[in-house]
């Protein structure tokens, strides 16, 4: 696997901004400071400063491109590839830094054969205070990258590292106006490339409250979109090449298929992930993101799409029977909105009180709460591992 010596001035940093003017030059400095040579920079049509803010630099390593006519990040992102010279290139957004390592560290992965770079991410206040180190996840290993076609379990998607080839050879969608990275690793895992997982963070996310992906109701759909390109049938068989265990695959194409609300398509994964004489408290994937009883899984899952396909009173039976094997607040929830479904309005209040003592700042439950009109039904089980937990816990819904 061993390839040629990867220097500097082979890799590109390529960094998109729109009305960028309070962050880019940080972002920029520390693409610097970690040894940039080369850094292409195009803005989409910024009325403020931002521009401006970049030439006062005055670095001859630093490439502006214009984007006059406002479009989407994918398509601005497009942009930036078609127009790196390098065989190598790393994604950095406007608004984060990343740390003197990162650089080196991507390059050492290209010499060493890998293809792909991708670390943790560490989470800065907007006063500049850590907050917390988002690593990737243990149990996602280059054998079971497939795993995000049931979730992203990425802290860093988009500000990866990438031959350049490979990069254009996966191009990303310009009709994405959210989740386009998503999108792009999904169909660049379908090339099964060589990554490298750093499992260090030298990526710095800077904490904004007005991102982009924060509209979950649009993020869903374009989730939805980016999961919609990829068969069954055709990732069924990804899960098979990395020797993944048929009932861990069937648990994530049921997944994948509520993600699609293709809740038909759901309840027969479901019932090849639990086939009858199941054991409830045998837990299948311990170190998985969910080690938890299979039982539990089953008629958590099940009682949730009931309710998605507007079934309240088998769902709160299976959701009841899923309460009796693990007490969390994404079944309180659920079992709560059953309840109000079925103008049990006592129970429903107790469940949602329940479900956000549990779990303080949980958002469905809190709604739910106050509100006697739209319910919110969590369709998948709250992550269980380290994540960014300082976002809303709406965003651990996604």
């Amino acid at each position: 696997m061993l390839s040629r010596s990867a220097n500097s001035d082979d890799l590109t940093v390529l960094v998109v901004v729109r009305n960028g003017e309070d962050t880019i030059c940080r972002a920029l400095r520390s693409a610097v400071d970690a040894g940039a040579e080369r850094i292409i920079v195009c803005d989409d049509e910024s009325s403020d400063s931002t521009v401006d803010c970049i030439r006062r630099m005055h670095d001859s390593r630093i490439q502006i491109i214009l984007n006059e006519k406002h479009t989407t990040l994918a398509a601005v992102r497009q942009m930036t590839i078609e127009a790196a010279q390098s065989p190598y290139l790393m994604f950095l957004d406007a608004d984060d830094t990343i740390s003197g390592e990162r650089i080196q560290k991507a390059l050492f992965a290209f010499s060493e054969g890998y293809q792909v770079y991708v670390d943790g991410a560490t989470i800065i206040s907007p006063d500049g205070v850590v907050i917390t180190k988002s690593e990737i996840p243990k149990f996602i290993s280059t054998s079971t990258l497939c795993r995000l076609f049931e979730r992203n379990y990425l802290p860093v998607t988009g500000p990866i590292a990438i031959e350049s080839d490979l990069a254009r050879k996966v191009g990303y969608d310009s009709t994405f106006e959210t989740a386009e990275d998503y999108d792009f690793w999904l169909r660049l895992l379908r090339l099964e490339p060589l990554v490298y997982l750093d499992d260090q963070c030298h990526y710095c996310i800077h904490e904004r409250m007005d991102s982009v992906s924060r509209n979950l109701t649009n993020q869903s759909l374009f989730v939805q979109k980016a999961l919609k390109k990829h068969d069954y049938e055709s990732i069924s068989l990804l899960f098979e090449r990395s020797d993944i265990e048929a009932r861990i695959k069937n648990w994530s194409l049921c997944s994948m298929s509520i993600y699609r609300e293709e809740y038909e398509q759901a309840l027969f994964f479901l019932e090849q992930a639990y086939p009858s004489g199941s054991d409830l408290y045998k837990v299948l994937d311990d170190r998985g993101p969910y080690p938890v009883e299979d039982g539990w899984r089953h008629f958590f899952t099940l009682g949730t799409l009931q309710l998605l396909m507007d079934a309240p009173e088998k769902a709160f039976l299976s959701l009841e029977s899923a309460l009796l094997i693990r007490r969390n607040a994404e079944t309180l929830n659920n079992l709560g909105v059953a309840a109000r479904r079925r103008e049990k309005h006592g129970i429903a209040e107790s469940c949602f009180r329940e479900a956000t003592s549990l779990y303080p700042g949980y958002l469905d439950s809190q709604i739910n709460l106050s509100s006697g009109e739209s319910l919110r039904i969590t369709r998948m089980p709250l992550r269980m591992y380290a994540n960014r937990d300082r976002y809303p816990l709406e965003c651990q819904n996604l």
